[in-house]
């Protein structure tokens, strides 16, 4: 998937902890070749919020 802007709604855990819930559209998941479960690094580049996926080196990305 090339660099693509998207907006995601984000939401408080709710759970004191100060943690967000991203919502990713399943349509960006499959672009992403993501599934549930699977690691994000999250970077705050100026305003906006990059999300990377974290490949695990013995799975072969």
């Amino acid at each position: 998937m090339s660099d693509t802007n998207r907006t995601a709604v984000c939401h408080d855990a709710g759970d004191g902890s100060g943690d967000l819930i991203v919502e990713i559209p399943p349509e960006v998941l499959e672009a992403m070749g993501l599934r549930l479960g699977d690691k994000l690094n999250l970077e705050l580049v100026g305003k906006d919020l990059v999300l990377t996926p974290i490949r695990d080196s013995s799975q072969g990305a």
